[in-house]
Parts: C-alpha cells; sequence; structure tokens
C-alpha cells in the first residue's frame, strides 16, 4: 500500500471540477430563486431547510462511518470483507430512514408549528415545503451506502460528469419557478424532491458498475452492526454539534431577528459552503488512502500524508476565504445582481473565517477517525464545537447583533482547532509545530 500521490490528485481534480461545476449553477441558481421568491420566500425556505436539515444530520454521520469501514475493508485486501460491511451499512440506513420520519412527524411539524418565526400567512406553505422536505432528507439518506462505496474505490470521475447533470437540472429547474405563477415555494420544494430522487438511482447504477462482485444484502445482526454501529454512535456527537453550528445558529437568528435575517444568514452560508467546499474535496479525495493506509499499518506513509494534506488545504481554502474576507460587498453584489439584503455582508465574512480555521482542522479529522477508538475524541469535538452554539444564544438573546452569532460559530471553530492539536499530540505522536504547520518539513 502507497501514498498514491498520482491517483489523489486526479481524484482532486475530478472533485474540484465537480466542485466548481455545482458551485456556479448553484450560485446563479440562487440569484434566481431569490429574484423569484422574494426576500420573505426566500427567508422561509431557509428556515425550514435548516428544520429539515436537523433531522438528516444523521445521514452525514452515517456517509462518513461507511466510507471508514468499507475503505479499511478494501486496505486489508484478501482479508477484507467488503459485502459484510455493506450490509451493515444497509441495515443501519434502514433504521435512520425509520428514525427521520418518526421524529419528522412529531417533534419537527411541532416546531414548524408552534416555534418557527413565519409570517401567519405563510404557515401552511411551510407546512406543506416541510414535508415535502422530509421525503427528500428520507432520499438522501438512502444514497449515503452507495456514495460511500464510490468513494471508497477512489474513483471519483462519476462526480465530476454527475455535476454537469446536476448543475443543468437545477437552473433548468431554476429558470421553470420564474415561469410558475404561483404557489412557487411548493413547486420548489417538488422539484428538490425530484433532484434527490435523481442522485440515489444515478449513485446506485455507479455503486453496481464499478464494484459488480458487492452483495447488496441487508443484515440487522446486532454481531454484525455491533462496530460500526459503536463507531456511528460517537461521531453522532460530532454531528449534533455541527448541526448546531450550522442549522442550529440559522434557527435562532429566525427566531431572534425574524426571515429578513434568515434570508441574509442562507446567503452567508451558501457563499462560505462554496469556499468551504474546496477543502472539503480535498479531504474526500484523501481520506480513504489514509484510512487505507492506517488499515495496511503503514505509519510513515500515513503520517506524511497527513502533514501534507494538511497544509494543501489551507492554502488552497486560503484562494477563496481571502477574496470573501477582503471583497465582500463587490462579490454579492455581482452574484446576486441586486443590492444583498442587510447583514448578508457581515455573515459572509464570519463564514469565511470559519471555514478557513476549519480548513486545517478537517485533515487532522481524518487522522483521528482513521486511527479509530473515537469516544473521547468526538466528546472533545463536541464540547469545542457545540460551545460556538451556546455563545451564540447567550449573545442573541442579549440583544446583540444577528451576525455575531456566526463570530461566536468561528470562535469554537478556533477551540476545535486547538483539541485537535492535543488529541493528535497524545493519541498519534504529532508534535505541536507539526500540525499547527510551524515547522519547515517536507510532508510528501
Amino acid at each position: 500500500m502507497h501514498v498514491r500521490l498520482g491517483r489523489i490528485a486526479r481524484n482532486t481534480g475530478f472533485l474540484y471540477l465537480r466542485h466548481l461545476v455545482l458551485c456556479v449553477g448553484d450560485l446563479y441558481v440562487t440569484r434566481l430563486v431569490l429574484g423569484a421568491l422574494g426576500t420573505d420566500g426566500f427567508g422561509l425556505v431557509a428556515a425550514v431547510g435548516a428544520v429539515t436539515a436537523l433531522l438528516v444530520f444523521l445521514g452525514g454521520v452515517l456517509g462518513s462511518t461507511a466510507q471508514r469501514f468499507l475503505s479499511a475493508e478494501i486496505g486489508k485486501g484478501g482479508d477484507g470483507d467488503v459485502s459484510a460491511a455493506f450490509a451493515s451499512v444497509f441495515g443501519i440506513t434502514l433504521l435512520l430512514g425509520v428514525a427521520i420520519v418518526l421524529v419528522g412527524e412529531t417533534a419537527g411539524l411541532w416546531f414548524v408549528n408552534c416555534r418557527l418565526s413565519v409570517p401567519v400567512e405563510m404557515r401552511h406553505v411551510a407546512v406543506v415545503v416541510y414535508q415535502i422536505g422530509i421525503a427528500r432528507m428520507v432520499l438522501e439518506t438512502a444514497a449515503c451506502p452507495f456514495l460511500s462505496l464510490v468513494n471508497a474505490t477512489e474513483r471519483m470521475g462519476f462526480f465530476a460528469w454527475f455535476a454537469f447533470v446536476q448543475a443543468g437540472l437545477s437552473i433548468a429547474m431554476a429558470l421553470a419557478l420564474c415561469a410558475i405563477p404561483s404557489h412557487r415555494l411548493e413547486a420548489w420544494a417538488a422539484m428538490q424532491l425530484g433532484m434527490s430522487a435523481v442522485v440515489v438511482v444515478a449513485s446506485a447504477i455507479q455503486c453496481r458498475r464499478l464494484c459488480p462482485n458487492v452483495s447488496w444484502s441487508v443484515t440487522l445482526r446486532p454481531r454484525a452492526m455491533r462496530e460500526p454501529g459503536a463507531y456511528f454512535g460517537w461521531s453522532v456527537l460530532h454531528a449534533v454539534a455541527n448541526i448546531l453550528k450550522f442549522e442550529g445558529v440559522g434557527l435562532l437568528v429566525n427566531v431572534y431577528s425574524g426571515v429578513a435575517s434568515s434570508a441574509a444568514w442562507r446567503l452567508g452560508y451558501v457563499a462560505g459552503s462554496y469556499a468551504g467546499g474546496v477543502y472539503g474535496c480535498f479531504r474526500t479525495a484523501v481520506f480513504p488512502r489514509v484510512v487505507k493506509l492506517w488499515s495496511a499499518k503503514e505509519r510513515v506513509s500515513f503520517r506524511r500524508l497527513v502533514l501534507g494534506s494538511t497544509r494543501w488545504s489551507f492554502a488552497l481554502t486560503s484562494l477563496v476565504c481571502v477574496p470573501l474576507l477582503v471583497a465582500t460587498d463587490p462579490i454579492l453584489c455581482l452574484w446576486l445582481g441586486v443590492e444583498p439584503p442587510a447583514g448578508a455582508v457581515a455573515f459572509v465574512r464570519c463564514f469565511a473565517a470559519h471555514y478557513l480555521l476549519d480548513s486545517i482542522v478537517e485533515p487532522l479529522h481524518s487522522a483521528a477517525l482513521a486511527a479509530g477508538r473515537i469516544a473521547v475524541y468526538e466528546i472533545g469535538q463536541a464540547v469545542t464545537i457545540g460551545s460556538g452554539f451556546v455563545l451564540a444564544a447567550v449573545v442573541l438573546a442579549l440583544g446583540f447583533t444577528s451576525w455575531t452569532a456566526v463570530a461566536c460559530v468561528a470562535f469554537g471553530t478556533l477551540l476545535n482547532l486547538a483539541w485537535h492539536v492535543v488529541y493528535l499530540k497524545a493519541r498519534l505522536g504529532f508534535s505541536f509545530y507539526e500540525v499547527l504547520c510551524l515547522r519547515a518539513r517536507r510532508a510528501w
């Protein structure tokens, strides 16, 4: 087992092409949708979307868990059983789908009806959009096992070409939305549901093409699900903290400041998340190889890959985040074509600062997940990341401006970086200077 820089570079290129296509397409779609729905309608979609995202956060944990165990089985070579791991992941997926529906139709529906800050005349529309959103979240969860297996094979050209399909469909849906005379909110939610169905079908077809020998059986046997289930359970802590720092803070902004501030928050989140996608693509390309190197017990190559990816992740993300921090207002005006909502500039800058810090954290996160035994690690993650949400709730309750909530999220990310430095020093023997990129050393 080797680092295989050529494959990593090729996969990173495919993922960056995908990210670029989706970024350009979605930015244009956001501009069209904002014009078609208006500020209040766009803010309602953002607020309801935050609630449904709270329900599907476990799908992200499932994807990370599945990719880790599938990559580990592939890394073991002839000693691995990919079909057994895939069957266990399928079982967890089935249970998650049931849980999303149960929680969504009880606690989630109550929150939308009773706690969400929505104009009275739009409350019925909010419920309809929410119900469609639940169905969409179930479909996105169902795609996790297939996408994880494609990632584990490190053959990611699929994501590049399928990005053109997704971007084309998204733009077509946005243009169709502009032509619809009424019920635009419900129509947009239904279109997004259709897009999720396309993703599930396409990922399943690609999974079968790349891995024809992997069985699609489902197992719910406790013994088979024990190890991935334990890994999944501890990873939930991290996922809860992540969902709170994004969608949770978005809901706080809505509750304290209304739908107009929700629209500004959403614009900041979209702009920042595409900046974050720069290191997200790099991490997706590197993570399977990191896990395989650890499973093959090649510690020197493992260490070099982690340290090198940390430096590259920060450098690449800086190319996007620094312009967002310096020239926020002209970038927003160019993107939207109109004057951005009040507070959007401050939101974008805070999100850019957060993602710049997080670009250092993500490669270190990959190393910790690959090494396993993550109970203590995930507890520390939850505490440091969750502190941003708690601090955001406090500052908003005290009457501070809404964008300060995202500044609190960035502060929580800084604490999380400090936790990674301490943990990797104790668990894997990484020096403080190496992790913080302060030592002039060749990592590749």
